[in-house]
């Protein structure tokens, strides 16, 4: 895919984004996105850090009578799959307890 660079002003110089990359990135007017040059002086362009946040963070319910041991691995799957944020959500108080080697 090729872009032509474009005049805006008197010293800056532009290229567009293609439509389908902004879609699929839910990316709008005024988002922040960041760019990497890399040794060969090719750019890599991704959303910015800020948009990412937002679509990394998970509700995890957890059910009446769930094992811990199940409950900890649903929270350790979340982390390693990358979400920046994970929210646990009961019908039921959720209390504190030691783990005794779950972990």
């Amino acid at each position: 895919m090729e872009r032509r660079i474009m005049s805006l002003g008197r010293s800056s110089l532009v290229i567009s984004l293609p439509k389908n990359w902004i879609q699929l990135n839910n990316l709008n007017k005024g988002d922040v996105v960041s760019f990497a040059i890399q040794r060969d002086r090719s750019l890599v362009i991704s959303p910015g850090a800020e948009k990412k946040r937002k679509h990394n963070e998970i509700t995890v319910r957890i059910e009446k009578n769930e094992e811990i041991t199940l409950l900890v691995r649903k929270i350790m799957a979340c982390y390693l799959n990358g979400y920046f944020g994970i929210r646990l959500v009961s019908d039921s108080a959720i209390s504190s307890f030691p783990l005794q080697g779950s972990c």
